[in-house]
């Protein structure tokens, strides 16, 4: 049995036990490919809630890793306000996010406001503008939604 198998059944038990109302294999198995070792879950969890860091920048996701079955799961958990933003994130590929934190960026320099974007979600000086779905990030960034296959 590979990753994905193991990714997938480790989903199952998240919602299962009631630990993530909604739950996703990320990374490169959502991106359509295989891995050996390695499965990215994120989870939403309601009883998560977002801390500034000390730099005044929220934290909202939660990382645990633990191994299953020879596989390294690596749970991302964040409260369901920031599950949309913690799959792109973490759906990657690491340059396709990068890419469009700088769009995030390149929008706020050209209108004179501070835009950024982060795994919790795209920020506008300061305010969450859109986190919930990965359709939400998309429809700010004025970009048309794209299947994680396509983010190469």
């Amino acid at each position: 049995m590979g990753c994905r198998e193991t990714g997938e059944r480790y989903v199952e038990e998240l919602l299962r036990s009631g630990r993530c109302t909604i739950a996703e294999v990320a990374g490169s198995l959502r991106r359509g490919r295989e891995s050996e070792h390695d499965v990215d879950i994120v989870c939403a969890d309601p009883t998560k809630e977002s801390v500034l860091r000390h730099d005044d920048q929220p934290q909202c996701s939660f990382h645990t890793k633990e191994e299953v079955e020879g596989c390294k799961i690596d749970l991302h958990s964040a409260n369901p306000v920031h599950y949309g933003a913690m799959l792109f994130t973490y759906t990657g590929s690491d340059s396709y996010v990068i890419g469009h934190r700088r769009i995030v960026k390149r929008m706020g320099e050209e209108r004179g406001e501070e835009w950024i974007m982060n795994e919790c979600g795209i920020y506008k000086d300061g305010e969450l503008v859109a986190s919930e779905t990965e359709e939400d990030l998309y429809r700010v960034m004025g970009r048309n939604w794209r299947t994680p296959e396509q983010r190469r």
